[in-house]
């Protein structure tokens, strides 16, 4: 429940919130009260009706803009207190003319009551343009020479009208200014809500709406009361009295609505219909001096008219530098600064264009072989002078319609349109030819070549970014190739949907143990013992099946998960290896590394706090690297394996012969032992191989190294490596991987007895 404070409280705060609205309902009673009693008691004062309601239907509006100023704080506090001393002042002049009325008399001309009248104007227009200065602080100068046109084309509209008032003025000088100040008074606000309506692209909204309309009633019952004067057939007590209490009740009620406090944005949807209004006051201030010529028109309207077609010519110009600038910027913004040729955006802009035709098409994706070097050894400026020549180059190759545009880097792309017959194939060599010619810069002569990748539209993609990721895949074929030109094949897109799902199941895999290891033995090849066994990962996809490395490995390495992948290999082949050990099984097990996990300079720490998590020996673990793997960064690749060497375990080269590792390297290698590639033992009966499985043999012997053959597919494959001193045999003549339930059981069931681990003489680890 509440306390009285509390509801106190609550009640000031719907009062200061609602009081408003319950004046404003108030001002719009009494407003209907007054035009009903004007209606009823036809022509003449009415003390009631014109004296105390048409003076309260003037004074309580304007009390309460200016109370309403002072609930308002900052600019728009000024502005509300300028438009309620305004509408104060003209009521004052009101309560005086009803005044003198009531006693019978006719107010002199000019009285105090005129010049209470005239404050008004130029109070409601200092109002006015302080807040439009607020609100519309930082926009183009066109927006307020739009706003000028139109202000200056209704006033002299409605200077024609009132033309007659000014020029009829007789009397003393003060009498004739008095006089020429109404319509002059007029036409400043029927100007300024003209202007302010086309600023804000017609569309004011808010509380302007309610200020606008209240100004042009306000003007017009002025103009309305100006004529009937003037053609001697005003009559005191008529609705035309009703105007301007209804102009400055909507004043009220506007200013009684809250302003937005962002500055008021001129929609682009809106630029259009205001820019009529201007086009409209320049036609009109033509129609103006036009008619001049034969009818007398006042001065005024002359010069009215004539600054709307200064203010018009000066639009114009502005207009024509905007679209020039516009144009210029456009042109900018499609072109590449450093070749000419167009560049993205045009290539977005013209696939556009094209593709809603369904024309048959090809893009081919350009990127030059060897730019990087030629930046590197001569300078970015022959680089940059290169591309500049490109375009020239190769824009004789294409023909009239097709287009040739600069991505960015090196890489360009060009769009041909297909007839039935064309070959797009025939086009990039045209391009490759036409890179073949010398390019001469900076005193170097330069022959290059490029990679190009092409798709076709609609049949493999019917959307620019669909067309440019395909091109892009066939080029980076066109590269691993060596250059040339290449088709985007489906088949061998890496960078499809099914890759993207592949990616993120991957992720999930890792953390929902679906990467299995089986395990391959590696036997003596003299006594036929279990040397050990290499762990090998598998994934037990949930939808495929079972996958073999080839098939996720790469993905692995390019989402760089194989840091996390390689923990988790280790952490199961060590454990398991320690479980075989703790049953009665002697051996070791093999873990693969990658060049990514080499480089890592807290791997050894994480193999050490493997082995001591599951009590395995050093000596029980080998991990095997590539030669490439290797040649990735020599110098950190030796300092890993020498702080891995420090804990005892035994470091293998895998895939050797396949690399690049030359002599000199692999003796600094605290490495034991090699691993063959099983390309050397296919056909190696009755080939040159056997005599490079007998030099590898001998090397590996000659650095004191065990010589580890992978690929055994036969007995005769095994029987020549028995000849030939070879320590020890991997592959499925002697057993295929095998998950760790079949390897105990197939360790247990062999006939030579228990496995042991044998390490060649000289050795270590």
């Amino acid at each position: 429940m509440w306390t009285v404070t509390e509801r106190r409280v609550a009640g000031a705060r719907v009062l200061h919130r609602r009081g408003p609205m319950v004046v404003v309902a108030l001002l719009w009673t009494l407003l209907a009260c007054f035009v009903v009693g004007l209606g009823r008691h036809g022509d003449g004062f009415e003390p009631l009706v014109d004296g105390w309601l048409g003076s309260l239907t003037t004074v309580l509006p304007a009390a309460l803009l200016v109370a309403t100023s002072r609930t308002r704080t900052g600019p728009e506090r000024r502005e509300l207190l300028l438009l309620g001393v305004g509408s104060l002042a003209w009521s004052a002049g009101g309560v005086y003319v009803v005044l003198v009325s009531a006693q019978g008399a006719t107010p002199p001309f000019p009285s105090w009551g005129d010049f209470a009248f005239l404050c008004f104007p130029p109070l409601v227009f200092a109002s006015v343009a302080l807040r439009v200065r607020r609100e519309l602080r930082g926009f183009q100068a066109s927006v307020w020479l739009d706003s000028a046109l139109g202000a200056l084309g209704a006033a002299a509209a409605l200077a024609v009208v009132l033309g007659p008032l000014v020029s009829g003025a007789t009397g003393g000088p003060v009498v004739v200014a008095v006089a020429a100040a109404y319509p002059l008074a007029d036409l400043l606000l029927v100007a300024t809500v003209v202007g302010v309506a086309v600023a804000y692209g017609l569309r004011p909204g808010g509380s302007w709406i309610w200020i606008l309309v209240g100004l042009l009633v306000f003007a017009t019952s002025d103009v309305v009361y100006a004529l009937r004067v003037a053609h001697d057939t005003y009559a005191l007590g008529t609705p035309v009295d009703a105007g301007w209490s209804l102009g400055l009740t909507l004043l009220a009620t506007g200013a009684a609505r809250r302003t937005s406090a962002q500055a008021a944005v001129r929609p682009h949807s809106q630029e259009r219909v205001a820019l009529a209004v201007p086009a409209l006051a320049t036609v009109t201030a033509l129609v103006i001096l036009v008619l001049g010529r034969w009818e007398p028109i006042s001065p005024v309207a002359t010069v009215l008219a004539g600054l709307t077609l200064v203010a018009a010519a000066v639009r114009t110009q502005i207009a024509f530098r905007q679209l020039t600038r516009m144009f210029d910027l456009g042109q900018q913004a499609r072109t590449d600064s450093l070749t000419g040729l167009g560049n993205r955006r045009m290539l977005h802009e013209h696939l556009a264009t094209r593709l809603a035709t369904d024309e048959p098409l090809a893009v081919l994706l350009v990127d030059l072989d060897h730019f990087k070097e030629i930046n590197d050894t001569l300078g970015h400026h022959v680089g940059d002078e290169l591309l500049r020549q490109l375009g020239p180059r190769l824009t004789p190759a294409l023909r009239e319609g097709d287009l040739l545009v600069r991505l960015g880097g090196d890489e360009f792309a060009v769009v041909v349109g297909l007839g039935p017959f064309d070959v797009p194939e025939a086009v990039a060599e045209r391009l490759l030819e036409r890179l073949v010619e010398p390019f001469h810069l900076d005193g170097v002569t330069l022959r290059m070549s490029a990679s190009i990748g092409l798709t076709l539209a609609p049949e493999q993609a019917a959307d620019t970014n669909g067309l440019l990721q395909r091109a892009d895949v066939a080029m980076y074929a066109a590269k691993a190739a060596g250059g040339g030109v290449r088709r985007y094949d489906p088949a061998r897109d890496q960078h499809s949907r099914e890759r993207l799902r592949t990616i993120e199941e991957l992720r999930d895999a890792l953390d929902a143990d679906e990467l299995v290891l089986h395990y391959q033995p590696q036997c003596d090849v003299a006594g036929g013992g279990v040397v050990g066994l290499e762990a090998l990962v598998r994934w037990q996809h949930p939808r495929r099946g079972l996958l073999y490395p080839d098939s996720f490995l790469p993905l692995v390495e390019q989402t760089g998960l194989m840091g996390a992948l390689t923990s988790k290999v280790l952490d199961g082949a060590v454990a398991q290896c320690a479980a075989w050990r703790a049953s009665g099984l002697d051996v070791g097990v093999s873990v693969n590394v990658s060049a990514s996990s080499l480089l890592d300079q807290a791997l050894p720490d994480r193999v050490s706090a493997v082995l001591a998590r599951h009590g395995l020996p050093a000596s029980a673990l080998t991990l095997e690297l590539t030669e490439s793997t290797l040649m990735a960064d020599p110098e950190t690749g030796v300092e890993t394996l020498s702080r891995l060497k420090s804990l005892g375990v035994w470091l293998s080269i895998d895939d050797y012969g396949t690399g690049y590792c030359s002599l000199s390297y692999l003796q600094r290698l605290p490495v034991d032992e090699l691993k063959l590639d099983r390309a050397f033992l296919v056909d190696v009966g009755r080939s040159r191989n056997a005599e490079i499985v007998r030099s590898t043999i001998d090397l590996a012997h000659a650095l004191e190294l065990r010589l580890v053959a992978e690929g055994v597919e036969d007995e005769a494959s095994l029987d020549l490596l028995r000849r030939l001193g070879c320590d020890t045999a991997q592959g499925f003549h002697l057993a295929r991987p095998m998950p760790a339930e079949q390897v105990s059981c197939w360790l247990r069931d062999r006939s030579t007895g228990r496995p042991v681990r044998w390490p060649v003489a000289g050795a270590t680890g």
